[in-house]
């Protein structure tokens, strides 16, 4: 939302529903500013890995990636059969090819890439199984994914915001919810203010704030999957949002809304993209993991459905702490 918007309501003066039927009056209520990419949409600026605080966990998921035999052999399969479709699981020959821990999400994603009687449940689990395969055998991954549909609320005085998620990324300590997975077969047709989708988004963000408690500075991560791209959506935030959604003011300069980056698209069919995309995802998963012995993170997940598109270029991090 821009600074010239007029006057809209503050989340205590709107009657709330589930955030996948949010109005765009309610997305303006949550004084929520959209940025656009600094570089090409899929290169995350050193900057930015810095700022999300990443640096140290991205460094230490690229070197255990490029040296797990499954994942690397995984990519050398998607590089060469990516338009060969379909293959079995447990196929003698791609056995042999020593996918091993990574066969059943690749499956997986060529059922989303033949787009056939595609759902959601196709959706979280060929998500899930990626997510799990690369995070599982890492020393330095200790919360675990769970496919339960868990229940969100965000309270603004007499109306809740409610959302769904599909599943989670739950540390098993105290079965506090480090991540969130959503679901939707509906193309979001881009990023934006005016984009449907992107309300949806900024809802998840807001309720995973006031639900998990997070404190100013934390940063939120969003992964959706749209048929066959991957996109990063990071939300950042600081003490004055939080008391604006807190109900301690009802005013908020335009400086300090909620802002919402969005990186992508990664294609599942091309294996650099995989690539780019695991070592992100493990990033968070470490820091997740780090983040249960210090202060509180939240990482969200949202998945949705769209047609192929292109990909640009991915930054080699080397940068220091």
């Amino acid at each position: 939302m821009s600074a010239s918007t007029s006057n809209p309501p503050s989340p205590f003066h709107v009657t709330w529903h589930g955030a996948s039927r949010l109005t765009r009056a309610q997305f303006q209520a949550l004084r929520v500013q959209c940025l656009p990419p600094e570089n090409q949409p899929t290169d995350i600026p050193k900057s930015k890995i810095v700022q999300f605080g990443l640096s140290r966990s991205l460094r230490t998921a690229k070197d255990w990636l490029g040296s797990f035999p499954p994942f690397q052999q995984y990519l050398r399969h998607v590089s060469t059969t990516q338009h060969t479709m379909p293959w079995r699981i447990g196929d003698s020959t791609q056995a042999a090819n020593g996918l091993g821990i990574m066969e059943l999400p690749r499956r997986k994603q060529e059922l989303v890439m033949a787009g056939t009687d595609v759902d959601e449940e196709l959706v979280v689990s060929s998500l899930l199984a990626f997510l799990e395969a690369i995070t599982l055998r890492h020393p330095d991954v200790k919360c675990d994914w769970s496919a339960r549909r868990r229940n969100l609320k965000a309270n603004f005085g007499a109306s809740d915001l409610r959302v769904i998620v599909d599943g989670a990324l739950v540390d098993p300590t105290n079965n506090n919810l480090k991540a969130l997975i959503e679901a939707k077969k509906r193309s979001s047709r881009g990023f934006g203010e005016t984009i449907s989708a992107t309300w949806q988004q900024a809802a998840e963000v807001v309720t995973a704030i006031r639900a998990q408690n997070l404190t100013p500075g934390t940063p939120v991560f969003l992964i959706s999957q749209e048929a066959d791209e991957l996109f990063l959506v990071v939300a950042r935030f600081g003490e004055k949002y939080l008391h604006y959604i807190s109900g301690r003011t009802m005013t908020l300069a335009s400086k300090d809304f909620l802002a919402l980056e969005r990186f992508g698209p990664w294609k599942i069919s091309d294996a650099q993209h995989l690539e780019m995309f695991a070592e992100i995802a493990l990033a968070i998963a470490i820091q997740c993991t780090a983040a249960v012995k210090a202060t509180s993170i939240t990482w969200v997940f949202f998945i949705n459905l769209k047609p192929f598109a292109s990909i640009a270029s991915w930054t080699n991090y080397e940068e220091e702490d």
